[in-house]
């Protein structure tokens, strides 16, 4: 079955035939483990010490500051967060709806922490360039509404 895996950490979704699985990038450190997604952001304003919301935006290998439970930086966190979400929905093989101010070596890392993971990433597109696709306008601006950011293509 094929997926598509959204990449907004506002509404991170993976998108099945049947279904569709939110998963906010809200990751909390809390019993020794890691909750994400609705759960987390539900308890982010309890116990924002426990809360990392930046590793969507920040994607990369450098050491997490402040730190959260075991990860070391943020890829870490993307990979337990995708890890999670392909438990809970999974899918042998997905198209990857990336935003568009992701850098080079974000895109590689990503696609590097998918090879980890029990599916197959069939393409990547760029989140802008699927919805103009799909849309009947012929010329426009797609504003997207990120948890840290906004950026408009």
């Amino acid at each position: 079955m094929t997926a598509l895996l959204d990449l907004n950490d506002a509404a991170l979704a993976l998108w099945t035939p049947d279904a569709v699985l939110l998963s906010p990038g809200y990751a909390r450190w809390h019993n020794d483990r890691y909750h994400f997604g609705l759960g987390a952001q539900s308890e982010a304003r309890l116990h924002p010490r426990e809360i990392s919301t930046r590793y969507w935006s920040q994607l990369s290998l450098q050491p997490l500051v402040p730190a959260l439970g075991r990860a070391r930086h943020s890829a870490d966190l993307v990979h337990t967060q995708l890890q999670d979400m392909l438990t809970q929905q999974p899918a042998e093989t997905i198209l990857l709806a990336v935003p568009g101010h992701f850098s080079r070596e974000q895109v590689s890392l990503l696609l590097g922490i998918l090879e980890t993971l029990p599916t197959q990433v069939a393409a990547v597109v760029h989140r802008s360039a699927a919805i103009a696709g799909t849309s009947h306008v012929s010329d426009g601006c797609h504003v997207e509404v990120q948890l840290q950011q906004t950026v408009m293509t």
